[in-house]
């Protein structure tokens, strides 16, 4: 009986399971293969299972067997490393199980059924294949960032509250119109939005109370302004001036942009876009605590606080920056 050694993972001897994704930014483009998991040795396969690795990457009649992983993540694609040769899954069907213990089942053969099934054959990635940068943020992955987003019960502030289910389109919305395509940068903006608007539970600043501060972005009242203009444009923001009164004025310009989801989570992406340097937002792709902290510091002009890494460093590993 041979012994469970993990080898390297180089090794053409072990199963790989990695996610797929090409980086949102250089010119090539050129698909990256992460490891989610590790790697599977025939003799590291519990006794009560089999694993029969095929010969050659072709599809097999009746080749089944099943292995065990755990893994935090949850991806929506799965690719396998044989040898040299990626596999993709193509289609999927998630059975959320456990995310802890999960069984797979390789099938002609690598198609998968388990606490994630999926119901495809496996076939090779293409040299050079190519996956468009996504914008889209899902309602499920806002959740798992920040738990608390999945529901409106027992908001403080029940008007101003948007669960993950209407925060996510209009979260991709602001993406794909200000073209936030790196991970790193969408990351950094779910972040700082989850945590001046107290997961996304208010729009305007209540602690202490600062008239016309807000958006899920909690911007300030000059920046309101700049941003209803550009927006709702500059007949709407002139007919909501009150006169001799500054605070009614702001107040009268934030309710322009908190009147729909897609105008009060639109404004952090609109932000960094135009009144952070263009190197912000290209930096923040590389997803470092450095160039989050400059963000904080030199974009946002906020401290570097520890306190709001946490749903910095859970979105990204949410998106897998």
């Amino acid at each position: 009986m041979s012994r469970c050694i993990w080898p390297n993972p180089a090794s053409p001897s072990a199963l790989h399971i990695y996610n797929y994704a090409v980086p949102c930014r250089g010119a090539d483009k050129q698909p990256i293969y992460t490891p989610i998991h590790s790697y599977f040795p025939k003799a590291c396969i519990p006794a009560r299972h089999s694993l029969t690795w095929p010969s050659k990457h072709k599809r097999a009649s009746s080749q089944q067997s099943s292995l065990h992983f755990s893994t935090s993540h949850l991806p929506t694609k799965l690719y396998f490393r044989y040898n040299t040769r990626y596999y993709q899954n193509l289609q999927y069907k998630l059975i959320p199980i456990s995310p802890i213990d999960i069984t797979m089942r390789l099938t002609q053969p690598l198609a998968l059924t388990g606490a994630f099934a999926f119901s495809a054959y496996a076939t090779p990635i293409p040299e050079g294949a190519q996956q468009q940068c996504s914008s889209t943020i899902t309602p499920e992955q806002l959740i798992a960032i920040a738990p608390k987003t999945a529901s409106c019960n027992g908001a403080a502030f029940p008007d101003e509250c948007a669960d993950a289910a209407r925060a996510a389109p209009a979260i991709s919305a602001s993406f794909k119109q200000y073209q936030i395509e790196s991970k790193g940068a969408q990351a950094a903006l779910i972040a700082i939005m989850l945590f001046e608007s107290g997961s996304f539970q208010f729009n305007k600043n209540h602690f202490p109370g600062r008239p016309g501060q807000g958006t899920k972005n909690m911007q300030m009242p000059e920046f309101n302004r700049e941003y209803a203009t550009a927006t709702v444009g500059a007949d709407k923001v002139a007919l909501a001036e009150v006169p001799n009164n500054v605070n009614a004025t702001a107040e009268a310009i934030l309710g322009l942009v908190n009147s729909n989801d897609t105008l009060s989570f639109g404004s952090a992406a609109w932000y960094l876009n135009t009144k952070c340097d263009v190197s912000f937002k290209a930096n923040l792709a590389d997803g470092s605590q450095k160039t989050w902290d400059e963000y904080l510091t030199g974009c946002i002009e906020t401290t570097a606080d520890k306190e709001r890494d946490d749903p910095w460093i859970a979105a990204k590993r949410v998106l897998m920056v």
